[in-house]
């Protein structure tokens, strides 16, 4: 049954409950009693009272599809935007998992030198000392390096530091000792020294 079958289905059984009614039949009994010319115009009312129903009917059915197919819009662009992410972030891991891979392969003091060159550290400010291995106990072996920086200021430390243990995280990198001192001519330059560790199963 279509919708507008439903419509003349439910405007039956409202006409069917009013002319049942007590007030019914006491509109009907007035307008007997009115002339011909007031009975055009209640006719008149009446449809046009009908029209407006209908057309309120069919108004509020096109608000009820608008509003739907907004809301399946909405769900339809969010769908598109999780997907979008989910590609997104598996490059994203794809390629870190590279140059994690990368990184693994390289020495700690290749990987070092590298990680200072990209901080904008100019290498002759730079230090990188020869790889350290010591075992711990029996089952864990420490390589470190210990790296000095010179004349450098604060926000080439700070992204230095956070580089190392950012792009290092898939080696496990740390930073295991660090001195910062201030040069004693007041020009903000800073001399940095620290060792960076890396653990791994004997």
């Amino acid at each position: 049954m279509s919708r507008l079958d439903d419509l003349k289905a439910s405007l039956k059984q409202i006409i069917d409950r009013l002319r049942e009614s007590d007030a019914y039949s006491q509109a009907r009994a007035r307008y007997d009693e009115l002339d011909s010319q007031k009975k055009l115009y209640v006719k008149l009312g009446a449809a046009g009272a009908a029209m407006m129903l209908v057309v309120s009917t069919v108004l509020g059915g096109m608000v009820r599809v608008a509003t739907l197919k907004s809301a399946i819009d909405e769900k339809e662009a969010l769908i598109g935007y999780l997907n979008q992410s989910g590609d997104t972030l598996r490059r994203f891991k794809e390629k870190q998992s590279g140059a994690g891979a990368a990184d693994m392969n390289a020495g700690l003091s290749s990987f070092l030198q590298g990680v200072i060159e990209e901080a904008g550290v100019n290498e002759e400010k730079v230090k990188v000392g020869s790889e350290v291995s010591a075992d711990l106990d029996k089952a864990i072996q420490e390589t470190k390096v210990e790296v000095t920086l010179s004349q450098i200021n604060l926000r080439q430390v700070t992204k230095t530091l956070y580089d190392i243990t950012s792009k290092g995280s898939v080696r496990g990198t740390a930073i295991t000792a660090l001195d910062i001192q201030a040069k004693d001519d007041f020009s903000g330059w800073l001399d940095a020294t620290f060792t960076v560790s890396v653990y791994k199963a004997k």
